[in-house]
């Protein structure tokens, strides 16, 4: 179904995290999570449609991190591959529904733009920003040519990296290009003072993604959970474009006995976020990291979607 569409009907539900299911059902170590589209196709399959029965109205494709730059250490895996396996067992799982399909990207992994952006050296940053620029060009090629119904960039955590990443998608496809961003916790004495990792400040992260020709923006994962809400006022306030925001399950925790990182947030209380922040101008909720079908199902409720 095409996004605009589906924005018609009102807030759309998204999925959540896929590799929190991945790591349940024994993910392959030491490889990227795209990789088992071609490894264990049917654990993907599978992870989609518990989520569509749980009641998401729209998927992520298992492409976060299809991307040369990480996928380098592992070129027995080919990019477009990949990237095109992802889509078509998205489109599989939701076959006969109306359930929009979100071509999903990450970021590069590569912290040389930000390197090179404190040189004065014009000449390397600029190759820096055309290399990052080609890198996001393959993927979001790759992902419109075999029939995503938009482009979900997520996860970004420096915005010089998400407005290429942007720009990339947007001036090569024909789909709605939405990004989202991590923000840090804020302070207690600034409350509203929400920032990137990087420093990047809310103002300059709604204006920067418009103007490289985001069609949708907002926040997921991160340290900010029962803040989601307030950020999403926020942002809400400075723009009309469609708001997505995809909430953990709690800030991670280290579990001492088992030495494993888990997140604590229950289904219902992640349901309560997610309508919250639906409420505060959210178009599109969903979840991330340590969020699963009940977490979904019990935001679907919430909702009453």
């Amino acid at each position: 179904m095409e996004l605009k569409k589906a924005l018609s009907r009102g807030i759309v539900l998204c999925d959540g995290a896929m590799g929190t299911q991945l790591i349940n059902t024994g993910l392959p170590s030491g490889i990227p999570t795209a990789c088992c589209n071609v490894i264990c196709p049917d654990r993907i399959l599978s992870i989609h449609k518990a989520y569509i029965s749980a009641g998401s109205q729209a998927i992520l494709t298992n492409t976060f991190d299809a991307n040369r730059l990480k996928l380098r250490e592992h070129k027995e895996y080919d990019v477009k591959e990949l990237n095109r396996i992802g889509v078509k067992l998205a489109r599989q799982a939701s076959a006969g529904t109306d359930v929009v399909v979100f071509g999903d990207i990450g970021p590069s992994g590569s912290e040389e733009l930000f390197l090179y952006s404190l040189q004065e050296d014009k000449i390397i940053a600029d190759k820096a920003k055309q290399d990052l620029y080609d890198v996001y060009k393959e993927q979001a090629i790759a992902l419109t040519e075999t029939g995503v119904d938009a482009i979900l960039i997520e996860t970004m955590s420096y915005l010089q990296e998400a407005i290429i990443a942007t720009q990339a998608a947007a001036d090569n496809t024909e789909v709605p290009v939405i990004c989202t961003m991590v923000f840090g916790a804020p302070s207690d004495s600034r409350s509203s003072d929400f920032k990137t990792f990087w420093g990047d400040t809310l103002p300059d992260i709604v204006q920067g993604l418009i103007k490289a020709g985001a069609s949708g923006i907002g926040a997921n994962c991160g340290d900010v959970v029962e803040a989601m809400p307030r950020l999403a006022q926020q942002m809400r306030n400075m723009t009309h474009l469609p708001l997505v925001f995809q909430v953990n399950a709690g800030r991670a925790v280290l579990d001492v006995q088992t030495n494993q990182t888990v997140h604590p947030l229950g289904p219902a209380e992640f349901g309560r976020i997610i309508s919250e922040v639906a409420a505060e101008g959210a178009s599109v909720v969903g979840g991330c990291c340590g969020t699963t079908p009940d977490h979904i199902e019990a935001a679907r409720r919430c909702l009453n979607c």
